[in-house]
């Protein structure tokens, strides 16, 4: 099943059996290199020490709570998530074509709900009272964003994609 990012905002956390309250997503963490939902943002500041509750421990997306049974991750994903937290915030970023040509603000991304794998990438105007208008995919995603997302080093996947696949 396939949910749009901006459905998980406002949306409480809960640590299964007793149903505690962790908190209520703010933000999503996207790896924009490996095109997953890392995590849910309990805060709305940007920083390695902003609370977040790893994709991969979702147990259940229904109705207007998301619902885990641990609070912790492996320490790559950990590792990754402070890592993606160090760099500039994706979501929000400018978009533009290779020639200049400014696309939008990149606003959202749909995902499939097992394993938080993105599937598209939603760009829309920066005037926020137009609508969406354009939907890219994770291929195309890199090619677009400005200099800051880019790095001249070779990037590795650092988290393989089998781990998101657990405990979703």
């Amino acid at each position: 099943m396939r949910i749009g990012g901006r459905e998980l905002i406002g949306r409480k956390v809960l640590l299964e059996p007793d149903k505690e309250v962790l908190g209520e997503v703010h933000d999503l963490l996207v790896d924009y290199e490996q095109h997953v939902l890392l995590g849910l943002l309990l805060s709305s500041i940007w920083s390695p020490k902003t609370p977040v509750v790893p994709f991969q421990i979702v147990h259940s997306l229904l109705g207007d709570t998301i619902s885990v049974w641990d609070i912790g991750s492996s320490p790559q994903i950990s590792q990754r998530m402070a890592e993606m937290l160090s760099r500039p915030k994706v979501l929000g970023s400018r978009l533009a074509l290779p020639e200049g040509v400014p696309l939008g603000m990149l606003v959202g991304v749909t995902l499939e709900t097992s394993t938080g794998a993105i599937v598209g990438y939603i760009v829309g105007s920066e005037d926020t009272n137009q609508d969406l208008f354009l939907t890219v995919s994770p291929n195309r995603l890199y090619t677009l964003l400005d200099d800051q997302f880019r790095y001249t080093q070779d990037i590795k996947p650092v988290v393989p994609a089998t781990l998101f696949n657990q405990g979703g």
